[in-house]
Order: structure tokens, then sequence, then C-alpha cells
């Protein structure tokens, strides 16, 4: 009369609590993915940065013959050393900046997706609701149908009718 647990489909909320762990999966992998990306360019500008400061320390520690030459070299290593910090400063901000906006994108590339996808899931649900409840009304109307006939008691008379019954009568009748 009604469906068994493996006939029954799966449930709107089933498919839509998957299809959720796909988006939620997906946007995770890409937040991720972007994030490594990022960390990856960062580690190359701070490995130029760290080439770079060696170089600068190399130039300070060089030898001068006139002791002028090593005030020289400390202002020329500090100027360096400032210009080298503001532009890897400004280079992992930019890369930060950009994987942010990535992150955003994902982000709400995801919700317009799971707003897309929910009134489908919604309307899919009402449908199999609306099926089901035609369904079952249409089984109760058919169990209603059936005609009803007094129901026996125990003592095989029928329910309500009073008197005595055969169980009795024999009861009665071997005192």
């Amino acid at each position: 009369m009604f469906p068994t647990p493996t006939e029954a489909p799966a449930l709107p909320k089933q498919r839509a609590c998957t299809e959720s762990l796909r988006q939620v999966s997906e946007m995770q992998q890409g937040m991720v993915s972007t994030t490594l990306d990022a960390a990856m360019r960062a580690t190359d500008i701070m490995a130029d940065s760290a080439q770079v400061m060696f170089g600068n320390l190399r130039d300070l520690t060089a030898f001068h013959d006139d002791a002028t030459d090593y005030s020289r070299a400390y202002g020329d290593f500090y100027q360096r050393q400032m210009e080298l910090a503001s532009h890897t400063a400004q280079a992992l901000m930019d890369v930060s900046r950009s994987a942010g906006a990535e992150v955003s994108q994902t982000t709400a590339d995801t919700g317009e997706e799971v707003a897309r996808d929910t009134p489908e899931v919604a309307s899919s649900a009402i449908d199999r609701a609306q099926s089901t409840v035609a369904s079952t009304a249409t089984e109760m109307t058919t169990v209603a149908s059936i005609p009803i006939t007094p129901r026996e008691t125990g003592f095989g008379r029928p329910a309500g009718s009073g008197g005595t019954s055969s169980f009795q009568k024999d009861a009665t009748n071997k005192g």
C-alpha cells in the first residue's frame, strides 16, 4: 500500500544536503588553492628580498680605504634596505589583496549557486510532497471504499449485539 523505504525516492532534503556539501567543498577547495598560491608567491617575494638583502650586506661589509667611505656605505645600506622593505611590503600587500579578491569571488559565486539551486530543490520538494499527498489520498479512498461488516467478538457474536454468547450458553448448560 505505502512505499517501503527501499522503494521511496530520495528525499529532497537529502539531495539538498548533498548538493550543499558539494558546493561548500568546492568553495573550500578554491579558498585553499588561493591561499596556497598566495603563500607560494609570498615565499618567492621573500626569497627575492633575502637575495637583495644579502647583496646589500656584502656591499656594506666590503673593505674601504677611506674611513669616510664606511659612513657612506652605512647610509647607502640603510637607504637600500628601506627601499627593499617598502618594495617587499607593497608586493606582499598586492598578493594579499589579490588573494582576498579571489576568496571573495569564490564565496560570492558559491552564494549565487546556492541561491540559484535553492528554488529548484524547493520546487522539487513541493512536487514530490504533492505527488505523495495525492497518492496517499487515493490509497485512503480505496481503503475507505471497502465495505465494513460487523466485527465479531471473541464469543462468536457481533460486537454490541447483546445477548448471550454460545460460550456462555455452553457454560450454563453444563452446570
